[in-house]
Protein backbone atom coordinates (compact mmCIF):
# COMPACT_ATOMS: atom_id res chain seq x y z
CA UNK A 1 0.00 0.00 0.00
CA UNK A 2 1.43 3.08 -1.06
CA UNK A 3 0.88 6.50 0.19
CA UNK A 4 0.25 9.82 -2.25
CA UNK A 5 2.67 12.29 -0.68
CA UNK A 6 3.18 16.22 -2.28
CA UNK A 7 6.89 17.18 -2.94
CA UNK A 8 6.23 20.83 -1.93
CA UNK A 9 4.33 22.67 0.54
CA UNK A 10 2.81 25.00 -1.35
CA UNK A 11 1.80 28.35 0.60
CA UNK A 12 -1.52 29.76 -1.00
CA UNK A 13 -2.10 32.65 1.72
CA UNK A 14 0.36 35.09 -0.77
CA UNK A 15 0.31 38.31 1.60
CA UNK A 16 2.07 41.35 -0.64
CA UNK A 17 5.35 42.87 1.72
CA UNK A 18 6.78 45.96 2.10
CA UNK A 19 5.73 48.93 -0.56
CA UNK A 20 3.64 45.83 -2.28
CA UNK A 21 1.65 45.44 1.07
CA UNK A 22 0.50 49.31 0.66
CA UNK A 23 0.31 49.91 -3.33
CA UNK A 24 -2.07 46.82 -4.08
CA UNK A 25 -3.84 45.97 -0.29
CA UNK A 26 -7.30 45.17 -0.29
CA UNK A 27 -7.52 44.88 3.39
CA UNK A 28 -10.19 47.49 5.01
CA UNK A 29 -7.51 48.38 7.73
CA UNK A 30 -4.84 49.13 5.45
CA UNK A 31 -6.54 51.17 2.90
CA UNK A 32 -7.89 52.78 6.42
CA UNK A 33 -4.46 53.34 7.64
CA UNK A 34 -3.38 54.88 3.93
CA UNK A 35 -6.53 57.29 4.23
CA UNK A 36 -5.15 58.29 7.62
CA UNK A 37 -1.66 58.87 6.68
CA UNK A 38 -2.54 60.73 4.05
CA UNK A 39 -5.14 62.93 5.58
CA UNK A 40 -1.94 63.76 8.00
CA UNK A 41 0.40 64.81 5.36
CA UNK A 42 -2.62 66.61 3.64
CA UNK A 43 -3.32 68.61 7.04
CA UNK A 44 0.51 69.74 6.99
CA UNK A 45 0.52 70.50 3.14
CA UNK A 46 -2.84 72.87 4.04
CA UNK A 47 -1.39 73.95 7.54
CA UNK A 48 1.88 75.39 5.66
CA UNK A 49 -0.36 77.31 3.25
CA UNK A 50 -2.45 78.58 6.33
CA UNK A 51 1.14 80.14 7.66
CA UNK A 52 1.82 81.84 4.76
CA UNK A 53 -1.88 83.22 5.09
CA UNK A 54 -1.28 84.67 8.37
CA UNK A 55 2.47 85.37 7.97
CA UNK A 56 1.25 87.88 5.06
CA UNK A 57 -1.43 89.43 7.54
CA UNK A 58 0.69 89.94 10.46
CA UNK A 59 0.88 94.13 9.47
CA UNK A 60 -0.97 95.80 7.09
CA UNK A 61 0.73 95.76 3.61
CA UNK A 62 2.76 93.65 1.17
CA UNK A 63 5.22 90.92 3.73
CA UNK A 64 6.16 88.13 1.54
CA UNK A 65 4.34 86.88 -1.29
CA UNK A 66 2.08 89.13 -4.10
CA UNK A 67 -1.42 89.45 -3.78
CA UNK A 68 -1.77 86.92 -6.72
CA UNK A 69 -0.12 83.93 -5.20
CA UNK A 70 -1.86 85.08 -1.60
CA UNK A 71 -5.13 84.51 -3.09
CA UNK A 72 -4.04 81.27 -4.51
CA UNK A 73 -2.93 79.99 -1.52
CA UNK A 74 -6.07 80.99 0.05
CA UNK A 75 -7.78 78.93 -2.17
CA UNK A 76 -5.82 75.78 -2.33
CA UNK A 77 -5.54 76.00 1.30
CA UNK A 78 -9.49 75.37 1.62
CA UNK A 79 -9.96 72.89 -0.87
CA UNK A 80 -6.59 70.66 0.40
CA UNK A 81 -8.43 70.74 3.74
CA UNK A 82 -12.03 69.90 2.94
CA UNK A 83 -10.99 67.00 0.43
CA UNK A 84 -7.83 66.53 1.30
CA UNK A 85 -7.72 66.78 5.14
CA UNK A 86 -11.11 66.17 6.70
CA UNK A 87 -12.74 63.77 4.27
CA UNK A 88 -9.98 61.15 4.15
CA UNK A 89 -9.20 61.57 7.60
CA UNK A 90 -13.02 60.28 7.96
CA UNK A 91 -12.98 57.67 5.48
CA UNK A 92 -9.82 56.57 6.67
CA UNK A 93 -11.62 56.13 10.08
CA UNK A 94 -14.79 54.27 8.14
CA UNK A 95 -12.92 51.82 6.36
CA UNK A 96 -11.01 50.83 9.19
CA UNK A 97 -14.23 50.72 11.36
CA UNK A 98 -17.38 49.84 10.16
CA UNK A 99 -16.89 46.23 8.98
CA UNK A 100 -15.40 45.56 12.76
CA UNK A 101 -19.04 47.23 13.64
CA UNK A 102 -21.16 45.43 11.84
CA UNK A 103 -19.42 42.12 11.62
CA UNK A 104 -18.16 41.88 8.08
CA UNK A 105 -14.91 40.39 6.90
CA UNK A 106 -14.01 43.65 5.11
CA UNK A 107 -15.38 45.77 2.78
CA UNK A 108 -18.00 44.92 -0.05
CA UNK A 109 -15.90 46.08 -2.62
CA UNK A 110 -12.45 45.58 -1.75
CA UNK A 111 -10.62 46.42 -5.35
CA UNK A 112 -12.60 49.52 -5.42
CA UNK A 113 -11.36 50.31 -1.87
CA UNK A 114 -7.94 50.60 -3.27
CA UNK A 115 -8.73 52.88 -5.93
CA UNK A 116 -10.66 55.17 -5.05
CA UNK A 117 -7.95 56.22 -2.04
CA UNK A 118 -4.96 56.04 -4.96
CA UNK A 119 -7.26 58.49 -7.17
CA UNK A 120 -6.52 61.19 -4.43
CA UNK A 121 -2.82 61.52 -4.30
CA UNK A 122 -2.88 62.18 -8.21
CA UNK A 123 -5.87 64.61 -7.82
CA UNK A 124 -4.02 66.69 -5.21
CA UNK A 125 -0.52 66.49 -6.99
CA UNK A 126 -2.46 67.94 -10.31
CA UNK A 127 -3.97 70.35 -7.57
CA UNK A 128 -0.75 71.15 -6.17
CA UNK A 129 1.06 71.80 -9.59
CA UNK A 130 -1.66 74.56 -10.44
CA UNK A 131 0.66 76.63 -8.44
CA UNK A 132 3.87 76.59 -10.85
CA UNK A 133 2.07 77.01 -13.87
CA UNK A 134 1.80 80.09 -16.09
CA UNK A 135 -0.94 82.53 -14.64
CA UNK A 136 -0.35 81.34 -11.23
CA UNK A 137 -2.56 78.79 -9.61
CA UNK A 138 -6.57 79.57 -8.79
CA UNK A 139 -7.36 82.62 -7.00
CA UNK A 140 -11.01 82.76 -7.30
CA UNK A 141 -11.88 80.99 -3.56
CA UNK A 142 -12.92 77.57 -2.58
CA UNK A 143 -16.17 78.52 -4.30
CA UNK A 144 -15.19 79.57 -7.44
CA UNK A 145 -17.51 81.68 -8.18
CA UNK A 146 -17.80 83.13 -12.03
CA UNK A 147 -16.51 85.29 -13.42
CA UNK A 148 -13.69 85.95 -10.86
CA UNK A 149 -12.42 82.27 -11.33
CA UNK A 150 -12.60 82.39 -15.28
CA UNK A 151 -9.11 84.93 -15.42
CA UNK A 152 -7.72 81.93 -13.58
CA UNK A 153 -4.66 81.15 -16.50
CA UNK A 154 -3.29 77.58 -18.02
CA UNK A 155 -4.36 76.32 -14.12
CA UNK A 156 -8.27 76.30 -14.80
CA UNK A 157 -8.66 72.74 -17.03
CA UNK A 158 -6.29 71.23 -14.50
CA UNK A 159 -8.29 72.64 -11.17
CA UNK A 160 -11.58 71.39 -13.21
CA UNK A 161 -10.16 68.09 -13.87
CA UNK A 162 -8.76 67.65 -10.04
CA UNK A 163 -12.02 68.15 -8.38
CA UNK A 164 -13.47 65.59 -10.94
CA UNK A 165 -10.76 62.70 -9.53
CA UNK A 166 -11.66 64.11 -6.16
CA UNK A 167 -15.59 63.81 -6.37
CA UNK A 168 -15.11 60.12 -8.15
CA UNK A 169 -12.50 58.92 -5.31
CA UNK A 170 -15.60 60.06 -2.67
CA UNK A 171 -18.42 58.34 -5.03
CA UNK A 172 -16.91 54.88 -5.23
CA UNK A 173 -15.79 54.86 -1.34
CA UNK A 174 -19.35 56.07 -0.05
CA UNK A 175 -20.69 53.11 -2.60
CA UNK A 176 -18.70 51.09 -1.04
CA UNK A 177 -19.59 51.73 2.29
CA UNK A 178 -23.98 51.68 1.22
CA UNK A 179 -23.27 48.44 0.06
CA UNK A 180 -20.99 47.21 2.89
CA UNK A 181 -23.63 48.49 5.29
CA UNK A 182 -26.80 46.95 3.79
CA UNK A 183 -25.38 43.71 2.19
CA UNK A 184 -22.49 42.58 4.84
CA UNK A 185 -24.12 42.78 8.59
CA UNK A 186 -23.68 40.20 10.48
CA UNK A 187 -26.70 37.73 11.50
CA UNK A 188 -29.02 39.39 13.78
CA UNK A 189 -27.22 43.08 13.22
CA UNK A 190 -30.63 44.81 12.41
CA UNK A 191 -30.25 48.07 11.11
CA UNK A 192 -31.59 49.61 13.98
CA UNK A 193 -28.99 47.62 16.17
CA UNK A 194 -26.06 49.57 14.40
CA UNK A 195 -23.60 51.53 16.21
CA UNK A 196 -24.56 55.57 15.30
CA UNK A 197 -21.09 55.73 13.81
CA UNK A 198 -22.08 53.33 11.30
CA UNK A 199 -25.19 54.98 10.71
CA UNK A 200 -23.52 58.10 10.19
CA UNK A 201 -21.35 57.30 7.98
CA UNK A 202 -24.31 55.11 5.86
CA UNK A 203 -26.32 58.67 5.53
CA UNK A 204 -23.45 60.55 5.08
CA UNK A 205 -22.99 58.46 1.63
CA UNK A 206 -25.83 59.12 0.66
CA UNK A 207 -25.15 62.54 0.79
CA UNK A 208 -21.75 62.47 -1.08
CA UNK A 209 -23.72 60.32 -3.94
CA UNK A 210 -26.72 62.81 -3.98
CA UNK A 211 -24.52 66.16 -4.04
CA UNK A 212 -21.02 65.52 -5.76
CA UNK A 213 -22.53 64.85 -9.01
CA UNK A 214 -24.29 68.15 -8.80
CA UNK A 215 -20.78 70.17 -8.07
CA UNK A 216 -18.93 67.89 -11.56
CA UNK A 217 -22.04 69.02 -13.53
CA UNK A 218 -21.62 72.96 -12.17
CA UNK A 219 -17.75 72.86 -12.76
CA UNK A 220 -17.99 71.80 -16.31
CA UNK A 221 -20.44 74.11 -17.01
CA UNK A 222 -17.48 76.68 -16.05
CA UNK A 223 -15.43 74.78 -18.09
CA UNK A 224 -17.55 75.21 -21.45
CA UNK A 225 -17.88 79.01 -20.55
CA UNK A 226 -13.96 79.36 -20.77
CA UNK A 227 -13.06 77.28 -23.31
CA UNK A 228 -16.09 76.19 -25.68
CA UNK A 229 -18.50 79.43 -25.66
CA UNK A 230 -21.12 78.80 -23.83
CA UNK A 231 -22.77 81.84 -21.50
CA UNK A 232 -24.43 79.55 -18.35
CA UNK A 233 -22.66 82.00 -15.96
CA UNK A 234 -22.22 84.93 -18.54
CA UNK A 235 -24.63 87.75 -17.88
CA UNK A 236 -23.25 89.39 -21.59
CA UNK A 237 -24.17 85.76 -22.66
CA UNK A 238 -27.63 85.62 -21.60
CA UNK A 239 -26.41 83.42 -18.45
CA UNK A 240 -26.49 84.28 -15.12
CA UNK A 241 -23.40 83.91 -12.06
CA UNK A 242 -25.90 83.54 -9.59
CA UNK A 243 -26.96 80.87 -10.97
CA UNK A 244 -23.20 79.03 -10.36
CA UNK A 245 -24.02 79.59 -6.82
CA UNK A 246 -26.73 77.81 -6.58
CA UNK A 247 -25.45 74.76 -7.85
CA UNK A 248 -22.24 74.72 -5.78
CA UNK A 249 -24.31 75.85 -2.48
CA UNK A 250 -26.66 72.91 -3.51
CA UNK A 251 -23.44 70.75 -3.14
CA UNK A 252 -21.80 73.11 -0.77
CA UNK A 253 -24.45 72.58 2.40
CA UNK A 254 -24.56 68.99 2.42
CA UNK A 255 -21.15 68.97 2.25
CA UNK A 256 -20.91 70.72 5.58
CA UNK A 257 -22.85 67.60 6.80
CA UNK A 258 -21.01 65.51 5.15
CA UNK A 259 -17.76 66.76 7.27
CA UNK A 260 -19.54 67.08 10.50
CA UNK A 261 -21.89 63.87 10.62
CA UNK A 262 -18.58 61.77 11.09
CA UNK A 263 -17.90 63.79 13.72
CA UNK A 264 -21.34 63.45 15.11
CA UNK A 265 -20.80 59.46 14.96
CA UNK A 266 -17.30 59.48 16.84
CA UNK A 267 -19.10 62.14 19.63
CA UNK A 268 -22.30 59.53 19.61
CA UNK A 269 -19.51 56.20 20.66
CA UNK A 270 -17.16 58.03 22.69
CA UNK A 271 -19.81 59.41 25.20
CA UNK A 272 -21.54 56.85 26.11
CA UNK A 273 -18.03 54.71 26.43
CA UNK A 274 -16.55 56.99 28.86
CA UNK A 275 -20.33 57.83 31.12
CA UNK A 276 -20.34 53.84 31.37
CA UNK A 277 -24.21 54.30 29.88
CA UNK A 278 -25.98 53.14 26.44
CA UNK A 279 -26.47 56.24 24.29
CA UNK A 280 -29.62 58.12 25.35
CA UNK A 281 -32.51 58.17 22.72
CA UNK A 282 -30.63 56.10 20.02
CA UNK A 283 -33.64 55.89 17.57
CA UNK A 284 -34.26 59.61 18.16
CA UNK A 285 -30.54 60.49 17.04
CA UNK A 286 -30.48 57.85 13.83
CA UNK A 287 -33.83 59.76 12.71
CA UNK A 288 -32.43 63.27 13.90
CA UNK A 289 -29.29 62.33 11.45
CA UNK A 290 -31.71 61.05 8.77
CA UNK A 291 -33.73 64.48 9.25
CA UNK A 292 -30.63 67.02 9.10
CA UNK A 293 -28.85 65.01 5.87
CA UNK A 294 -32.26 65.53 4.34
CA UNK A 295 -32.82 69.16 5.31
CA UNK A 296 -29.46 69.95 4.02
CA UNK A 297 -30.99 70.06 0.82
CA UNK A 298 -33.47 72.09 1.04
CA UNK A 299 -31.28 75.50 2.65
CA UNK A 300 -28.26 76.21 0.51
CA UNK A 301 -29.42 79.59 -0.42
CA UNK A 302 -28.76 80.68 2.98
CA UNK A 303 -25.06 81.20 1.52
CA UNK A 304 -26.64 83.62 -0.64
CA UNK A 305 -28.63 86.18 1.35
CA UNK A 306 -26.76 88.87 -0.17
CA UNK A 307 -27.23 88.26 -3.86
CA UNK A 308 -30.67 89.91 -4.39
CA UNK A 309 -33.37 87.16 -3.86
CA UNK A 310 -37.09 86.92 -3.94
CA UNK A 311 -38.18 87.96 -0.75
CA UNK A 312 -40.46 84.18 -1.27
CA UNK A 313 -37.18 82.87 -1.47
CA UNK A 314 -35.51 84.27 1.93
CA UNK A 315 -38.14 83.62 3.58
CA UNK A 316 -38.03 79.93 2.78
CA UNK A 317 -34.43 79.66 3.23
CA UNK A 318 -34.49 81.06 6.56
CA UNK A 319 -37.65 79.18 7.64
CA UNK A 320 -35.84 76.21 6.28
CA UNK A 321 -32.68 76.68 8.42
CA UNK A 322 -34.72 76.89 11.45
CA UNK A 323 -35.96 73.76 10.90
CA UNK A 324 -32.46 72.04 10.95
CA UNK A 325 -31.82 73.60 14.21
CA UNK A 326 -34.11 71.29 15.56
CA UNK A 327 -32.56 67.33 14.73
CA UNK A 328 -29.17 69.22 15.85
CA UNK A 329 -30.63 70.11 19.02
CA UNK A 330 -31.90 67.20 20.06
CA UNK A 331 -28.44 65.58 19.34
CA UNK A 332 -26.85 68.34 21.58
CA UNK A 333 -29.18 67.15 24.57
CA UNK A 334 -28.86 63.44 23.79
CA UNK A 335 -25.46 63.71 24.00
CA UNK A 336 -26.36 65.90 27.64
CA UNK A 337 -28.34 63.11 28.81
CA UNK A 338 -26.26 60.75 28.09
CA UNK A 339 -23.59 62.17 30.34
CA UNK A 340 -26.16 63.06 33.00
CA UNK A 341 -25.54 60.71 36.07
CA UNK A 342 -22.94 58.93 34.19
CA UNK A 343 -19.92 57.10 36.17
CA UNK A 344 -18.12 59.79 33.53
CA UNK A 345 -14.20 59.33 33.60
CA UNK A 346 -12.32 61.69 31.65
CA UNK A 347 -9.64 60.64 29.45
CA UNK A 348 -8.11 62.54 26.44
CA UNK A 349 -11.18 61.44 24.02
CA UNK A 350 -13.83 62.12 26.66
CA UNK A 351 -12.60 65.63 27.26
CA UNK A 352 -12.18 66.17 23.37
CA UNK A 353 -15.85 64.99 22.88
CA UNK A 354 -17.28 67.14 26.02
CA UNK A 355 -15.23 70.04 23.95
CA UNK A 356 -16.95 69.42 20.71
CA UNK A 357 -20.11 69.57 22.48
CA UNK A 358 -19.71 72.64 24.16
CA UNK A 359 -18.52 74.78 20.77
CA UNK A 360 -21.06 73.15 18.96
CA UNK A 361 -23.21 74.72 20.69
CA UNK A 362 -21.59 77.71 21.28
CA UNK A 363 -21.78 78.14 17.41
CA UNK A 364 -25.35 76.90 17.13
CA UNK A 365 -26.59 79.72 19.59
CA UNK A 366 -23.80 82.32 17.63
CA UNK A 367 -26.61 81.57 14.38
CA UNK A 368 -29.53 83.22 16.57
CA UNK A 369 -27.48 86.37 15.73
CA UNK A 370 -28.72 86.17 12.51
CA UNK A 371 -31.81 86.01 13.44
CA UNK A 372 -32.35 89.23 15.45
CA UNK A 373 -33.06 91.45 12.62
CA UNK A 374 -34.35 93.73 15.62
CA UNK A 375 -31.36 93.75 17.83
CA UNK A 376 -28.91 94.82 15.29
CA UNK A 377 -28.69 90.89 13.70
CA UNK A 378 -28.41 92.12 10.39
CA UNK A 379 -25.88 93.77 10.94
CA UNK A 380 -23.98 91.44 12.84
CA UNK A 381 -24.95 89.22 9.55
CA UNK A 382 -23.79 91.65 6.78
CA UNK A 383 -20.65 93.12 7.91
CA UNK A 384 -17.99 94.06 10.67
CA UNK A 385 -18.58 97.35 12.72
CA UNK A 386 -17.56 100.46 11.18
CA UNK A 387 -15.75 99.71 7.40
CA UNK A 388 -16.74 98.16 4.01
CA UNK A 389 -18.64 95.30 3.60
CA UNK A 390 -22.14 96.31 4.70
CA UNK A 391 -24.75 96.17 1.95
CA UNK A 392 -26.12 99.61 3.44
CA UNK A 393 -27.86 100.95 -0.06
CA UNK A 394 -29.83 97.85 -0.29
CA UNK A 395 -30.70 97.74 3.67
CA UNK A 396 -31.77 101.22 3.17
CA UNK A 397 -34.04 101.02 -0.26
CA UNK A 398 -34.99 97.83 1.48
CA UNK A 399 -36.27 99.27 4.57
CA UNK A 400 -38.70 101.49 2.35
CA UNK A 401 -40.22 98.68 0.84
CA UNK A 402 -43.74 98.23 1.60
CA UNK A 403 -45.11 95.60 3.24
CA UNK A 404 -49.06 94.70 3.56
CA UNK A 405 -49.09 98.42 3.45
CA UNK A 406 -47.04 99.53 5.51
CA UNK A 407 -43.37 100.67 6.42
CA UNK A 408 -40.79 97.90 7.59
CA UNK A 409 -39.61 100.41 9.61
CA UNK A 410 -42.10 103.64 11.00
CA UNK A 411 -41.16 106.90 9.83
CA UNK A 412 -39.16 107.84 13.13
CA UNK A 413 -36.52 104.95 12.93
CA UNK A 414 -36.48 106.24 8.95
CA UNK A 415 -35.54 109.67 9.84
CA UNK A 416 -33.16 108.25 12.35
CA UNK A 417 -31.12 106.83 9.72
CA UNK A 418 -30.46 109.78 8.13
CA UNK A 419 -27.22 111.43 9.96
CA UNK A 420 -25.71 108.02 9.90
CA UNK A 421 -26.71 107.83 6.35
CA UNK A 422 -25.38 110.91 4.72
CA UNK A 423 -22.42 109.46 3.41
CA UNK A 424 -23.76 106.39 2.30
CA UNK A 425 -23.45 106.92 -1.35
CA UNK A 426 -19.57 106.37 -0.75
CA UNK A 427 -20.07 103.00 0.38
CA UNK A 428 -19.60 100.57 -2.24
CA UNK A 429 -17.31 98.09 -1.39
CA UNK A 430 -19.67 95.18 -1.25
CA UNK A 431 -20.87 92.72 -3.56
CA UNK A 432 -23.96 93.42 -4.41
CA UNK A 433 -23.38 97.24 -5.47
CA UNK A 434 -22.20 97.49 -9.21
CA UNK A 435 -19.48 100.33 -9.65
CA UNK A 436 -20.31 100.02 -13.68
CA UNK A 437 -23.97 100.96 -12.80
CA UNK A 438 -25.56 104.66 -11.81
CA UNK A 439 -26.49 105.42 -8.18
CA UNK A 440 -30.03 105.68 -9.65
CA UNK A 441 -30.01 101.59 -10.44
CA UNK A 442 -27.90 100.42 -7.67
CA UNK A 443 -31.31 101.78 -5.62
CA UNK A 444 -33.40 100.20 -7.86
CA UNK A 445 -31.63 96.82 -7.50
CA UNK A 446 -32.83 95.48 -4.79
CA UNK A 447 -36.13 96.98 -4.77
CA UNK A 448 -37.06 95.23 -8.66
CA UNK A 449 -35.41 92.11 -7.49
CA UNK A 450 -38.19 92.56 -4.82
CA UNK A 451 -40.82 91.92 -7.87
CA UNK A 452 -41.38 95.71 -6.62
CA UNK A 453 -43.63 97.61 -9.50
CA UNK A 454 -41.65 100.39 -11.29
CA UNK A 455 -43.99 102.98 -10.38
CA UNK A 456 -43.10 101.96 -7.17
CA UNK A 457 -39.69 101.92 -7.64
CA UNK A 458 -39.46 105.01 -8.99
CA UNK A 459 -41.16 106.68 -5.93
CA UNK A 460 -38.68 104.90 -3.26
CA UNK A 461 -35.44 106.16 -5.24
CA UNK A 462 -36.75 109.89 -5.09
CA UNK A 463 -37.29 109.40 -1.43
CA UNK A 464 -34.12 107.83 -1.02
CA UNK A 465 -31.92 109.88 -3.23
CA UNK A 466 -33.87 113.40 -1.34
CA UNK A 467 -33.15 111.28 2.55
CA UNK A 468 -29.30 111.15 1.30
CA UNK A 469 -28.95 114.23 -0.82
CA UNK A 470 -28.51 111.96 -3.24
CA UNK A 471 -30.03 113.75 -6.36
CA UNK A 472 -26.88 115.43 -8.09
CA UNK A 473 -25.74 112.44 -8.87
CA UNK A 474 -28.51 109.50 -9.26
CA UNK A 475 -27.06 109.20 -12.83
CA UNK A 476 -23.42 109.02 -12.07
CA UNK A 477 -21.37 105.70 -12.15
CA UNK A 478 -20.74 104.47 -9.03
CA UNK A 479 -16.98 103.87 -9.87
CA UNK A 480 -16.67 107.29 -9.78
CA UNK A 481 -17.34 107.93 -6.02
CA UNK A 482 -15.48 108.55 -3.20
CA UNK A 483 -13.65 105.53 -1.64
CA UNK A 484 -15.68 103.68 1.34
CA UNK A 485 -16.42 105.52 4.12
CA UNK A 486 -16.63 104.17 7.97
CA UNK A 487 -20.14 103.96 8.64
CA UNK A 488 -22.01 101.64 11.21
CA UNK A 489 -25.64 100.76 10.67
CA UNK A 490 -28.47 102.14 13.43
CA UNK A 491 -30.27 99.59 15.10
CA UNK A 492 -33.69 99.82 15.24
CA UNK A 493 -36.50 97.51 16.10
CA UNK A 494 -39.03 96.77 13.16
CA UNK A 495 -42.48 98.60 13.58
Amino acid sequence: MSTLTHADDHDHDHKPTGLKRWFFSTNHKDIGTLYLIFALTMFFVGGSMAMIIRAELFQPGLQFVDPQFYNSMVTVHALIMIFGAVMPAGVGLANWMIPLMIGAPDMALPRMNNMSFWILPFAFALLISTLFMEGGGPAGGWTMYPPLVLQTGAAFPFLILAIHFLGVSSIMGAINIIVTVFNMRAPGMTLMKMPLFVWTWVITSFLLVASLPVLAGGVTMLLTDKYFGTSFFNAAGGGDPVLFQHIFWFFGHPEVYILALPAFGIVSQIIPAFSRKPLFGYASMVYATASIAILSFFVWAHHMFTVGLPLKGELFFMYATMMIAVPTGVKVFNWMATMWKGAMTFETPMLFSIAFVILFTIGGFSGLMLLAWDDGGAYALLGPSGCGKTTLLNIISGLLVPSEGQLLFDDEDVTALEPDARNIAQVFQFPVIYDTMTVRDNLSFPLRNRGVDEQVIAQRVAEIAAMLELEPMLDQKAAGLSPPTCLELPRHRPA
